[in-house]
């Protein structure tokens, strides 16, 4: 824990299977200085969830809690986790993951009827941009997040300049998910997940397997998976970005070839 001034920042980090995550204080007087002065928590993927309420409920000042990239981040633990904090005053979920469209946006429906004094800044994945700071892996949940809120023009904001010269613009770019083509599964899908693979030099790639709902109650779920091939400054801006998307079992891509003009 990095203290300046009055303000802390505690970043908790990966824990063992056989450890817990404790806080611990010499005096009384130093655990009370401690409390007062964390402003922000930073969250690592196995962090102990019933220990972290607990430091919760010891940090009464806390304003800044960053979720950032979790991939446990369910409905269920981020409203634990705002009933426990409930004086943070901005949350950082960019990349978290599964995270569903419908509670965030539930969420943010709920921030926006509220006044500025006590509007909670909420910092999502749908606002993100292209930029040198962000990972490969980041840029490819972005674009598949983006899918899975039925946000196309998020998705379309990470293709790269090569790509583009092959789609088109958005308006083109969008007839690839129309059905019956095989990207549809994309747009609203039920969920998704994000598997690495090999880096080849400049370029990287990951397996993306997106989820339906069922077609009938009771029903087996329609999955697909996709090669996601990312390149790096192609417009020299350092940024990473998608140059094509290829089902796993079928030799095609986002090249909009098969686009009627």
């Amino acid at each position: 824990m990095a203290m300046e001034g009055h303000a802390a920042v505690l970043a908790l980090g990966r824990c063992s299977s056989g450890e817990q995550l404790r806080s611990r204080v010499c005096c009384r007087e130093l655990h009370q200085a401690a409390s007062w002065s964390v402003q922000e928590l930073r969250l690592c993927p196995r962090d102990d969830w019933r220990a972290l309420a607990a430091l919760l409920k010891a940090l009464p000042y806390l304003q800044h809690f960053n979720l950032r990239g979790l991939s446990n981040l369910t409905q269920e633990l981020l409203m634990e986790l705002r009933r426990l904090a409930p004086r943070v005053q901005s949350w950082d979920v960019r990349f978290a993951m599964p995270l569903p469209w419908t509670c965030l946006e539930q969420w943010l429906r709920q921030e926006a009827q509220k006044g500025d004094s006590t509007r909670t800044q909420v910092l999502h994945t749908l606002g993100a941009h292209p930029s040198p700071e962000l990972t490969p892996r980041e840029v490819v949940v972005a674009q598949a997040y983006a899918l899975h809120c039925g946000r196309i023009d998020v998705c379309f904001r990470f293709t790269s300049h090569l790509n583009r010269l092959m789609t088109g613009p958005l308006e083109r770019f969008a007839r690839l998910f129309d059905a019956p083509s095989r990207y549809a599964i994309m747009v609203g899908c039920e969920r998704f997940a994000v598997e690495d693979t090999a880096k080849e030099g400049a370029a990287q790639c990951f397996v993306v397997t997106f989820w339906g709902a069922p077609q009938s109650p009771g029903g087996r779920e329609k999955s697909q998976s996709y090669i996601w091939q990312l390149s790096c400054g192609q417009m020299d801006d350092g940024c990473w970005s998608t140059d094509s998307v290829v089902p796993l079992d079928i030799d095609s891509f986002w090249d909009g070839s098969f686009l009627e003009e």
